[in-house]
């Protein structure tokens, strides 16, 4: 409460000034005192503290901002002359919740970094596969340069505030370091600042920075964002984080608003949700989505502020313009740089325009007084004109945004796509622990409240309950839905933690939404440690497993690591240097052995196919790039894979005939790891014998060949025709032994199964 708020008070309450002299008396002498050594009656005592001029701290109280009260007092606030007043003070510190907040901001990074060893080896090995869409992206503009309208790999219309957040990330700090290890680091880094946000958020809503530091610790052992934002998970998806926070703290924000006066409250409200808006939508094409809650927040709050008769009109249009703000800073990197497409563009637009209708159509609703239960009406029915009025006027825009919606159904085969509550994966045990249990009672205890009245609470269980929804549809927002679980599972941390009388109750509306943090006593801090542990136990010991998960496993790096010393050692440059693999894989080997990875869609469009294909020849037309390499792993749930597969053919044989099945020309193993899951090979045009036996004769032919990783027979066999002659292709230099043939025995060099020659015997 800054001293205007009090000089304010103390004029509609002149019967407190008095009151307040004596506590500012009392307050001077000592840090904190008692109920008892003040002169004050319980009634008007109660109203400095409901007022948030006294706050509690512990069994104890003090003044909330002893300056501002000897401001106010002594009437040196700025006289409301007609002139708009604008100033704001910097908060207090709480040391015990400032050194509270640094340990857990120190066990985000500790749990982050806990692969460490598994990203930083002989070089930098980002987990998963999808990092190295980004590192290559941003290896192409330092390496080529980028300007804001010209980044790299045409991400102005994807994701243009996260490559350039990357870029200048490295290019900032390039002499710590090397870019990939900075990259590596980014998001950790982008952790911390992501649960510093959530803090600040969670003080917002709650008054309670207990709940905030319960909130901040949740978030620190949550696995989906520990595996999400962990050492090298260069993805988009940490970077999108800190924007939704923000965006959802400034909605909180303008629905507290009940004026609309040229304040600090008023612009930070406005500012907050403006920043969050525009960034979240520049960091993330498909942030669009994310804006959702707040057009739930926009109708629910209006609804409710009708049914109970109250103005929405302050809350409405700062929403409104928080919103309209962020769509022309959109609009302006649009104009300035083509930053995304136009629908994008349009999108935040729209829902400012949305906003005012609802703000619009609930002053009517008061005005005319119509009945409230009707009004939101209003919502269901603004979709649907915008929606006719979009397919109608703007058929292309129409078909583009319906088919991102449908997108969400789409399963592609990719994990990500599954449903957060799938039966298969159990996703939302693995990868929020109990957390996402514990949250669903705080978050009906907050709908309820929000229900009450109360809209402090509107904004964090709109996007709870909108993500939840999303995270049943597709996993992948999980991360998004992380740090409203963790905000709603501090809640239940602290409401546990109060009905087993460790702390005080978490603090009505009525109460000022306040209670102050102290040092706990011994007996405290066990019950209270043993409700963190029964909450978030079963996570911190998860989250380190999650992020291990996604690490590269040494066998398949080492894999990559040999072809990039062959392709090096032979001069194969890219294309030459391509690899053919798995694509959930396909950007980790070729970003190690060639620098290219843009792309996976080959790999994604082929190679399953080539895999399963029992047509050695056609497969080989149709599927693979001449001159290139191939990896092959074993198929998850391979029980109806076939010996005539090219799974078969490859990963068991090494291309070499089996029981009824042909050998191959085209494959020439390199390697084999320890295990025997990853091998990888060289397609070569092979060495084409010729030779005599007699008519109808089956000539075998038979090779030792030793690779990196294994020694096996290399087998190929041919039926010479009814002139005698016979062809076979083999895809290994070396001494083969004939059988059928009136040679015994021939050479094939390496020049000839790397240039496709002919060999006679």
């Amino acid at each position: 409460m800054d001293a205007r708020e009090v000089r304010e008070l103390l004029d509609d309450r002149p019967d407190l000034e008095s009151a307040l002299e004596d506590v500012r008396a009392v307050d001077r002498d000592t840090d904190t005192w008692t109920f008892d050594d003040v002169p004050l009656d319980s009634g008007s005592f109660g109203e400095l503290v409901a007022a948030d001029v006294v706050e509690s701290v512990g069994d104890e109280y003090r003044l909330t901002d002893p300056e501002a009260v000897e401001t106010a007092l002594s009437g040196e606030t700025i006289s409301n002359d007609g002139a708009a007043e604008f100033s704001f003070s910097l908060p207090k510190v709480n040391r015990t919740a400032a050194a509270s907040l640094f340990g857990l901001l120190v066990l985000t990074v500790v749990f982050r970094i806990t692969a460490y060893g598994s990203v930083f080896r002989d070089r930098v090995v980002y987990p998963a596969n999808d990092p190295y869409y980004y590192v290559y992206h941003v290896e192409q503009g330092l390496k080529n340069g980028w300007s804001l309208s010209n980044l790299p790999g045409g991400l102005e219309t994807q994701e243009p505030l996260t490559i350039l957040q990357m870029l200048l990330a490295t290019e900032l700090t390039g002499g710590l370091g090397p870019h990939n290890a900075v990259l590596a680091l980014l998001p950790v880094a982008v952790a911390v600042v992501t649960a510093l946000l959530l803090y600040l958020f969670v003080c917002e809503v709650t008054g309670d920075r207990r709940i905030a530091l319960a909130s901040v610790l949740v978030l620190a052992v949550s696995p989906i964002h520990v595996a999400r934002t962990g050492v090298g998970f260069v993805d988009h998806h940490g970077f999108d984080y800190p924007w939704l926070i923000i965006t959802a703290w400034g909605l909180t924000a303008t629905f507290d608003l009940e004026t609309l006066d040229v304040e600090w409250p008023t612009v930070r409200a406005i500012a907050l949700l403006a920043i969050g808006v525009a960034g979240s939508i520049l960091a993330w094409w498909a942030a669009s989505l994310l804006l959702i809650p707040i057009a739930i927040a926009v109708v629910v709050g209006a609804a409710l502020a009708v049914r109970d008769d109250e103005p929405f009109l302050s809350a409405g249009l700062a929403t409104a313009l928080g919103v309209g703000a962020g769509a022309a800073i959109i609009g302006l990197t649009h104009l300035l740089w083509s930053w995304h497409e136009t629908v994008t563009v349009a999108v935040p637009v729209l829902l400012t325009a949305g906003i005012l209708g609802v703000v619009g159509a609930a002053a009517a609703w008061r005005h005319f007084e119509l009945p409230p239960w009707a009004f939101p009406t209003t919502g269901l029915g603004g979709i649907v004109v915008v929606a006719v009025l979009v397919s109608t006027l703007a058929p292309s825009v129409w078909t583009q945004v319906t088919g991102r919606l449908a997108g969400l159904f789409n399963n592609q085969g990719i994990s990500e796509t599954n449903s957060l509550f799938s039966g298969d994966t159990m996703g939302w045990l693995f990868l929020f622990g109990l957390l996402l249990l514990v949250s669903l009672p705080a978050i009906a205890w907050a709908a309820y409240r929000v229900y009450d009245g109360d809209q402090g609470w509107l904004a964090p269980t709109s996007y709870a309950v909108f993500l939840l929804g999303l995270g049943a549809v597709q996993l992948r927002y999980g991360g998004e839905l992380a740090p409203f679980v963790a905000l709603f599972a501090g809640v239940f941390v602290v409401g546990v933690a109060a009905w087993i009388d460790a702390t005080e109750p978490i603090a009505s509306e009525a109460d000022g939404k306040r209670r102050e943090l102290s040092i706990p006593d011994r007996s405290t801090a066990i019950r209270v440690g043993a409700v963190v542990v029964l909450v978030c136990g079963l996570s911190a010991i998860q989250a380190p497993i999650v992020a291990s998960d996604l690490t590269i496993p040494e066998e398949q790096y080492d894999t990559a690591a040999f072809l990039d010393s062959y392709a090096e050692d032979a001069g194969h440059e890219y294309p030459q240097s391509y690899v053919f693999s798995p694509w959930s894989w396909n950007r980790m080997y070729n970003y190690h052995v060639n620098g290219e990875a843009g792309s996976y869609g080959y790999a994604q469009s082929n190679y399953r196919p080539f895999t399963l294909s029992e047509t050695p020849d056609e497969a080989h037309q149709r599927y693979v790039r001449s001159d290139s390499y191939l990896v092959t792993e074993p198929i998850p749930g391979s029980s109806n894979i076939t010996d005539a597969m090219m799974q078969s053919r490859l990963h068991d044989r090494y291309g070499s005939r089996g029981e009824e099945v042909t050998g191959l020309g085209h494959y020439r193993a390199l390697y084999a790891s320890p295990s025997g899951d990853y091998k990888a090979f060289r397609v070569v045009p092979g060495a084409r014998i010729e030779g005599n036996a007699d008519p109808e004769t089956t000539v075998t032919l038979t090779t030792e060949v030793d690779i990196e990783g294994d020694e096996f027979t290399y087998e190929r066999r041919a039926t010479a025709n009814a002139d005698g002659n016979y062809n076979v292709k083999v895809a290994y230099p070396g001494e083969y032994e004939l059988d059928g043939t009136p040679a015994e025995s021939l050479t094939v060099s390496e020049a000839a199964v790397n240039n496709g020659e002919t060999v006679q015997t």
